[in-house]
Parts: structure tokens; C-alpha cells; sequence
């Protein structure tokens, strides 16, 4: 199926232990689609392979991650147009989904709503050798 793109808000965001193995981030949103949540349209977390601290899929404890974490935030905030993790709930970003319909796969990538300016935490972590 064809990648969608479409406007959306951010109606909440988490950041915290996911099942108090890997600290993780995502992002919740609301568009045409209606709203979306787990197994919706969200961006980052509840995936172990979206782990911001450490490779628990592998069973192992090993901050390996750690080094990125900052940057990983500062893109996002960077993305969404915030000077802060607490001003990204209520702003309009841009979404593509990873070519299922609608928001059933989740969300690729996000986007600012002005500027063509986009983020994937796949595409980050592709770049930084890590999950290769």
C-alpha cells in the first residue's frame, strides 16, 4: 500500500518505562482518522526497538542507546517546532504511516506543519549502527 500523509495534533505524549525494562517516548495523536492510540497512530514507544535506553529485546541491560537519547528528544522537539518536551501536546505536525491503511501500522515519521523538515526514529537509528 501507498504511504499516507496528513495533518494531525499531538494529544499526549509519554515518556517512561514500558513493562519497567526499557525507558521509551511516544507521541499520541489525533487526525482525520480519528483518535489514535496503542496500535494506533503513535510515534516511538511500546516497541523495544524504540527503546531510548537500552537493547532489552536481547535481554540484556546495556545502555548502549544512552549516548543518543538527547539527540533523539532535541530532533523530535526540533521537528514538532517546541523548545520543551511539555509544550508538544496540543501542536499540529505533520504524519506519514508506514503504508498501511490509515494509522494501522503506526507512524513513520512525523513532520512540521510549515517546513519540510521530517524525523524518523528508524531512519535516526539507521544512521547512529544501532538495531542494524
Amino acid at each position: 500500500m501507498e504511504k499516507e500523509i496528513f495533518n494531525a495534533r499531538i494529544t499526549d505524549t509519554r515518556l517512561g518505562y514500558n513493562d519497567g525494562k526499557s525507558l521509551t517516548l511516544c507521541l499520541y495523536t489525533e487526525s482525520e482518522y480519528g483518535v489514535c492510540g496503542f496500535g494506533g497512530c503513535t510515534f516511538g514507544g511500546h516497541r523495544d526497538d524504540y527503546s531510548i535506553d537500552d537493547i532489552s529485546r536481547t535481554g540484556k541491560t546495556s545502555y548502549i542507546n544512552f549516548e543518543w537519547t538527547s539527540e533523539l528528544i532535541m530532533k523530535i522537539l526540533d521537528t514538532v517546532g517546541a523548545d520543551k518536551w511539555e509544550d508538544i501536546n496540543g501542536k499540529l505536525i505533520r504524519i506519514r504511516t508506514n503504508g498501511k491503511t490509515g494509522c494501522a501500522g503506526g507512524i513513520e515519521a512525523i513532520g512540521n506543519i510549515l517546513e519540510n523538515k521530517w524525523f524518523s526514529i528508524q531512519d535516526f537509528y539507521a544512521e547512529k549502527g544501532i538495531y542494524e
